[in-house]
């Protein structure tokens, strides 16, 4: 696995994490708005109220989101799953540590020194051979 995928991976996890909440925020503001309380933890559907038709769209537009969060969620377990296996071929724990923080969890290069009882300059010599073992 390459730097350039190990990035791409980082920025797809980023990206599909911030939609995953986007979605999330947004689906408990409109149940919220027809209903007046949180979605529940499990939602039943009963028959459509007096509101009629808005009501009806809006918890299926809910609906939609709550799928649209699975699907998310799945793609973004896969891309987790892939770069965690990649990198558990590396031949030292804090190589792993160091490549997992980093592109999976999303940190810094200062926080993933600080979880890691590093500098920063260590965590870039272990980075460069992570990277050589990578490759």
């Amino acid at each position: 696995m390459t730097k350039e995928e190990l990035q791409k991976i980082r920025r797809s996890i980023r990206d599909l994490t911030i939609s995953i909440e986007s979605k999330r925020r947004q689906r408990e503001e409109l149940y919220y708005r027809v209903t007046g309380s949180a979605i529940p933890i499990k939602t039943t559907w009963v028959q459509e109220s007096a509101r009629g038709d808005k009501m009806a769209a809006v918890m299926a537009e809910v609906a939609d989101l709550g799928e649209s969060i699975d699907k998310d969620i799945g793609e973004l377990l896969s891309l987790r799953w892939k770069a965690e296996t990649e990198l558990s071929t590396l031949s030292k724990p804090e190589l792993v540590s160091i490549m997992t923080d980093y592109y999976i969890h999303g940190y810094t290069w200062e926080r993933t020194a600080e979880v890691n009882n590093y500098s920063v300059q260590m965590v870039y010599i272990l980075h460069r051979e992570a990277l050589k073992e990578l490759n």
